[in-house]
């Protein structure tokens, strides 16, 4: 786990951190790795009029508010990005500014995207070194999931 954190911090520490996008942002991130029940897991492709790593693999989550705790506001990425509700949400780690949380959802689930994304997968967490990701975040997936 150490190391998995060590890889993230790096991807931090690389000026590679997520711009404020909206008013109201603050500094603090949630993503969330969601599976589902194949453990697959979500991966959103950023749109490419975003100005932050566009056409990147990414997964879902965003800046908190003001005063939003980092779950809530992993819900509310989800479910702007995504349309999905997440109910269970288990927090994984911290690294710098972005807590990590882990959910489950239904394979039914339907994704619905918003216009910061222009596709999504389901993909297994060992094939995500396929997908031009935004930078450490492959390691940081395949590490969480051979732990």
């Amino acid at each position: 786990m150490k190391e998995l954190f060590e890889n993230f911090k790096n991807f931090l520490n690389e000026e590679n951190s997520y711009p404020l996008g909206e008013e109201g942002d603050i500094e603090k991130i949630s993503k969330v790795i969601i599976f589902d029940e194949d453990r697959n897991i979500l991966i959103l492709q950023r749109a490419d009029h975003m100005k932050w790593s566009p056409k990147k693999w990414d997964l879902p989550g965003g800046h908190l508010k003001n005063k939003e705790t980092a779950k809530i506001a992993a819900k509310r990425e989800v479910k702007e990005e995504t349309g999905l509700s997440i109910n269970k949400l288990v927090q994984i780690g911290e690294v710098g500014d972005i807590t990590v949380f882990e959910a489950i959802v239904n394979k039914k689930s339907e994704v619905k995207l918003d216009d910061e994304n222009s596709d999504y997968k389901w993909i297994k967490p060992n094939n995500i070194a396929d997908y031009d990701f935004v930078p450490e975040l492959i390691s940081f997936v395949i590490n969480l999931e051979t732990e």
